[in-house]
């Protein structure tokens, strides 16, 4: 599958989005305006997420820029990839991502996508960068499902699987099973 692929180097120092990300994060420019909305272009094309009909890397980032609280727009994590600049540009790279190779049919509406799919967190919630991790380790569960009921019976049938955060591995997993810290004669 080719979204096995866009996890080459994962967990590494080297690892980049899949080139159609590239493309797209590259051909978007954002600004903040001085009455402090944003405003965000596609190559020559001023993007709204409000009048848009489907998720683009343009469109996810006005939206989220558009709602963030002020703290995060200056101090979120930093990005997994060696090409984004924080968790932000992580956010919408593998929301894309899990839209693309989604087999769901059909795929939920825009304003479900970004009231609910894009977030990274919740109002209150801690800024982790944790879509990346949970694209890698569970998006095999659901990768040829086809309705949004599969997906999710899929992570919770068996309460422990989605529990059990060590056994989900990719392939270009950085860490070895037997790799155990010795603390030698001080344990």
């Amino acid at each position: 599958a080719a979204w096995r692929d866009w996890l080459t180097d994962f967990g590494h120092d080297s690892f980049r989005y899949p080139e159609w990300i590239s493309q797209s994060m590259h051909s978007c420019t954002c600004w903040r305006s001085a009455d402090l909305s944003f405003g965000c272009r596609d190559s020559d094309a001023l993007v709204d997420w409000r009048l848009s009909t489907e998720l683009t890397w343009c469109v996810a980032k006005h939206f989220l820029l558009s709602h963030m609280p002020e703290f995060d727009l200056h101090f979120l994590p930093p990005a997994v990839s060696v090409e984004g600049t924080s968790m932000l540009d992580d956010n919408i790279a593998f929301a894309l991502m899990a839209v693309n190779a989604s087999k769901l049919d059909p795929h939920p509406p825009l304003r479900v996508m970004l009231s609910y799919m894009l977030p990274y967190a919740g109002l209150h919630e801690s800024r982790a960068n944790w879509r990346p991790l949970f694209f890698a380790k569970f998006f095999q569960l659901a990768a040829n499902l086809s309705t949004t009921e599969q997906v999710v019976g899929a992570l919770i049938r068996n309460k422990e699987q989605l529990m059990n955060w060590t056994r989900f591995q990719w392939p270009a997993f950085p860490g070895r099973s037997d790799n155990r810290l010795e603390l030698g004669p001080f344990a």
